[in-house]
């Protein structure tokens, strides 16, 4: 099988894209779910006062606004702190080497950047996850390389899966599936 290589310069779109789909992975959907759970519970409560004619109507009011954020308001409000925090890393040059050439050969990934070239063989990755727009190579805890999809064929695309769903069997996780075993 011949390498892949990706040739790519990192835009701010890029660096937003990376930092929504490490939150993704910070913020499993059984944390978002138990979230939104709460909020109907903070809104029940709110609803039960007045309607059982209970005392402390300000905890009631104070479970609503509870209630309201956790259900309409947290998610957005990450979502938009996270693409600023993007951008501002961006424009203040620390989101990492502007261009970058990523090539997924048999055995290893080589990354090649102004003043950083590096080869890893898949077995030493610490994780891979890709989702609509992205895919993160973790070297390590902290670690991180992002390659957009943007800047790979459809044809590469599939290759560059298989080769990380071979190479890393359970370390290799795509959006929308389940969580491997430990």
């Amino acid at each position: 099988m011949e390498p892949v290589t990706v040739r790519f310069a990192a835009t701010a779109d890029d660096a937003v894209r990376m930092r929504r789909a490490q939150t993704k992975l910070a913020l499993p959907r059984a944390y978002r779910s138990a979230a939104e759970l709460f909020g109907v519970l903070f809104l029940l409560l709110a609803a039960a006062v007045p309607v059982f004619r209970l005392p402390n109507r300000w905890a009631a009011a104070v479970a609503a606004v509870c209630g309201v954020f956790l259900l309409f308001l947290w998610q957005p409000l990450l979502r938009a702190a996270v693409r600023r925090g993007a951008q501002a890393d961006f424009a203040a040059g620390r989101f990492g080497p502007p261009a970058q050439t990523v090539r997924f050969s048999p055995d290893e990934v080589e990354f090649a950047a102004e003043g950083y070239e590096g080869r890893v063989p898949y077995g030493m990755l610490y994780f891979a996850y890709e989702d609509r727009s992205v895919l993160l190579l973790y070297l390590g805890i902290g670690e991180c390389r992002a390659v957009p999809l943007r800047a790979m064929a459809p044809e590469e695309r599939r290759r560059v899966e298989s080769l990380l769903k071979d190479r890393m069997k359970q370390k290799f996780m795509q959006e929308g599936a389940r969580e491997w075993t430990k």
